[in-house]
């Protein structure tokens, strides 16, 4: 079966027969996977076979160069492979590590919309901000005007010969009654109600 297969698939291939009734034992799978669980073991190669009496059955240079080339080659296999799983190992490592430092696309999400709600609420912050020293100016222009009002309403009266007291009671009370009319709600306009339409007949 091995020869057929090598007169049917192997030469087509450029692969050559191996030596029909050799003793070589089965050594590579064993070899393979000592070097998948060391991978930095040290390539060892194999023994060159001597043969029974006066060599015969022993191996030719071609048989031991094809098998040690099969044990370098078993050998670098298991180091790739290892390298691959350590390189699979660490990039699942640095996955993880960025999940921890970004978070999930779930929590990026979220993360993206609370700082649009962040940069919304420091907008809005800034207009209360800009809004409150607006009526602080205002409410400083009035009190100055307030404070003008009250040194003339004095003045006034003092050239005048009027009680002092007297007007500037008079004042407050008036400023009083102005605020007081001012902050009353408004009033609701009256609706008149709408004559009965009479139908003809």
């Amino acid at each position: 079966m091995q020869t057929d297969f090598a007169e049917r698939v192997g030469k087509v291939h450029g692969l050559e027969r191996g030596l029909q009734g050799s003793p070589a034992r089965h050594e590579r799978v064993q070899r393979a996977y000592a070097h998948l669980s060391d991978p930095d073991a040290a390539v060892s190669l194999p023994e060159r076979r001597k043969g029974a009496i006066l060599g015969i059955g022993g191996e030719t240079d071609a048989e031991w160069r094809q098998r040690a080339s099969e044990a370098a080659s078993d050998a670098l296999r298991g180091v790739q492979a290892a390298r691959h799983r350590e390189n699979r190992d660490h990039a699942a490592e640095v996955f993880a590590l960025k999940q921890q430092i970004t978070g999930t696309p779930k929590m990026q999400t979220e993360l993206s919309k609370l700082q649009h709600e962040n940069r919304r609420l420091q907008r809005d912050l800034k207009a209360t901000e800009t809004r409150a020293e607006l009526i602080a100016q205002q409410n400083r222009r009035l009190g100055a005007i307030q404070d003008g009002m009250v040194a003339g309403g004095r003045a006034f009266a003092r050239e005048n010969g009027l009680d002092e007291k007297a007007f500037m009671t008079r004042l407050q009370t008036a400023a009083k009654e102005a605020l007081e009319a001012l902050d009353a709600p408004a009033a609701q306009p009256t609706v008149k109600a709408k004559a009965p339409t009479r139908t003809r007949i």
